[in-house]
């Protein structure tokens, strides 16, 4: 069975083109941002529970740690917005990779601190 005939032909340039790439790298970007805040900071009222990333201890001291977090979330969705944007070479799709990768792997690091704080409960 062809995936055209299982998919109407509107939703299937709707999930090829460029936008639902772009926004679904945006989103999966903010909710990772997100459950890694949430969870490391639920995580670390555990007592016997610290943080092992030396650069997240000296911001989480300072109190900067949302601070520099949230323009790191900001700044990889801006440049990237800007480059797709701005410029109109052919493969533009790939340069959301770059926010879905940060957004992944935040998300990955806010699951593993929930997979630890589900464990301790």
């Amino acid at each position: 069975m062809e995936l055209r005939s299982l998919i109407s032909e509107s939703t299937l340039k709707r999930i090829t083109s460029l936008d639902f790439y772009v926004k679904l790298a945006y989103i999966v970007s903010l909710i990772g941002f997100s459950i890694d805040q949430i969870s490391t900071r639920i995580g670390l009222t555990f007592p016997n529970v610290f943080e092992r990333n030396q650069a997240t201890i000296r911001l989480l001291n300072a109190g900067n740690w949302l601070y520099v977090d949230f323009l790191l979330a900001l700044f990889t969705i801006l440049i990237s917005h800007m480059v797709i944007s701005k410029w109109g070479f052919k493969h533009r799709k790939f340069v959301a990779l770059f926010p879905l990768t940060f957004g992944a792997l935040k998300l990955l690091t806010g699951l593993l601190n929930l997979n630890l704080i589900v464990s301790l409960i």
